[in-house]
């Protein structure tokens, strides 16, 4: 968080979140994006003919340490739990 602090980010701040899985194969990548586009309002899409399987981005909403550490977890589980896909990582653009 110290670098979006330093870009002016507070926890009132709204960010849209990208995330991004790695492949686990076409059916496990498919797995995950019914799963995220069943139980979130995340925009998903499953691209298994590119290096991340299944990336997308949240709605914008505010963010602190705490709750970016519980999302994070969430994100593995649902990866692992649905399709077994690796959660790579995310991003998020400082408005």
């Amino acid at each position: 968080m110290e670098a979006f602090a330093d870009a002016g980010v507070t926890e009132e701040t709204q960010l849209e979140l990208d995330f991004f899985y790695m492949s686990g194969g076409s059916d496990a990548d498919e797995e995950l994006d019914d799963y995220l586009t069943g139980q979130t309002d995340y925009d998903v899409q499953a691209c298994a003919s590119r290096q991340y399987g299944v990336t997308g981005s949240t709605q914008p909403t505010k963010v602190s340490v705490q709750v970016l550490d519980e999302w994070v977890a969430w994100m593995v589980r649902a990866g692992y739990e649905h399709g077994r896909c690796k959660f790579d990582g995310w991003g998020a653009a400082v408005p």
